[in-house]
């Protein structure tokens, strides 16, 4: 009897468990389906026991993730690269902005057939203007222009706008690109229901910083409030205490003692917030492709949110929802005014959500791409 193959061995390199366990859990167990031993590095901090469960090992590495300068990383990333060293993957699998980089230098010189890279969305590194940002942009670029000369480097974006960025900016083959919109949702398990609230609910689901257009829906409230427009505004998430763009607690608390919004704080069942919701809104400055919007398309729900990529290639306008400009109030207030004044815009919209949820973002599409993508 020959001796046993041993099992190929995937790392996923994440910054936080949470963020793995909400947005990339479903690689893992894609991963584990295909037969590899899969380790996750993340920095941990409550989820070990709900990870491990799912037969993954973990390694626990500080990342810091609002810190934009790469030279303040260098212990991030000799610790990733003695990983790599000791554990000697067949693949890896970089998710997000710093991982990415950081993950593809480590990887420099070591035996990896198949490095897949995940970018969710631009983030902070291209929406400020300042000199300081703009001269860590051209290092990012530059360092990365270099690392995906290595043809074994995979780049998964989620929208066409960051596709077409870089594919110019690091000169990148058509077979190292690909365009996965999002995370998927699992279709089954979100599912449009039967609205009754007397007066609409409008929710926001969102980590609780400035970039996601917390301020201009609050704006967006008053200005409802002045024209007599009756609805209840949920904020659902906490405020990220880790970025310089968190939303207070105070400044919650206080817009919530002026009756112009409710927060309803970190929920685990965003099923049932959408069930009792009427319409979705995300007014965010920059998106890779939100899962939330996802989950809102696969509950049947209108939705609104900004022009910017990630949320266009969930919404169109006019169609499962309406388009605002990023950063303005009014007419964020004028596009939330029409849905809660019709409800047969908000069925219209909301059957047209959940057939595109269907149709373009099912977990199972999403996963067949992801498998591509690695090689499997």
């Amino acid at each position: 009897m020959s001796p046993q193959t041993p099992k190929k061995k995937a790392i996923i390199v994440c910054t936080w468990d949470w963020y793995y366990d909400s947005h990339r859990l479903s690689i893992a167990k894609m991963l584990i389906e295909a037969d590899y031993e899969v380790v996750v590095v993340t920095r941990l901090f409550k989820l070990q026991k709900e990870i491990e469960a799912d037969g993954v090992r973990i390694i626990d590495l500080p990342f810091s993730r609002p810190s934009l300068n790469p030279i303040g990383e260098l212990g991030i990333l000799r610790s990733l690269r003695k990983i790599y060293q000791a554990e000697k993957p067949d693949l890896v699998f970089h998710v997000a902005f710093k991982p990415v980089l950081i993950g593809s230098l480590a990887a420099l010189g070591k035996t990896i057939p198949r490095r897949v890279n995940a970018i969710a969305g631009m983030g902070q590194l291209f929406l400020k203007k300042s000199l300081k940002i703009r001269l860590i942009r051209l290092l990012v670029m530059t360092i990365l222009r270099f690392l995906f000369r290595n043809r074994s480097n995979q780049l998964i974006v989620q929208n066409r706008i960051d596709l077409e960025f870089l594919r110019k900016r690091l000169n990148l083959s058509s077979d190292q690109l690909h365009l996965i919109r999002g995370v998927g949702v699992d279709i089954d398990k979100f599912v449009p229901t039967e609205k009754t609230n007397p007066i609409p609910v409008v929710s926001l689901v969102a980590r609780l910083i400035k970039e996601k257009g917390v301020l201009e829906l609050v704006e967006a409230a008053r200005i409802l409030r002045r024209r007599g427009v009756k609805a209840r505004i949920w904020l659902v998430g906490e405020p990220d205490k880790d970025s310089p763009e968190q939303i207070t607690e105070t400044e919650l608390q206080n817009w919530e003692s002026e009756k112009l919004i409710e927060w309803k704080g970190f929920q685990n069942d965003i099923r049932q917030i959408y069930a009792d919701s009427d319409i979705a809104v995300l007014p965010s400055y920059s998106e890779g492709l939100p899962k939330s919007l996802l989950e809102a398309c696969a509950s049947g729900l209108p939705i609104v949110t900004t022009d910017n990529g990630g949320c266009l290639e969930v919404v169109d306008d006019g169609s499962n929802g309406l388009i605002v400009p990023i950063q303005n109030s009014k007419r964020l207030a004028d596009a939330l005014a029409t849905l809660i004044g019709d409800r047969q815009l908000r069925i219209q919209y909301g059957l047209a959500s959940r057939e595109r949820a269907q149709k373009e973002f099912s977990l199972s599409l999403v996963l067949a791409q992801v498998r591509t993508a690695c090689g499997i």
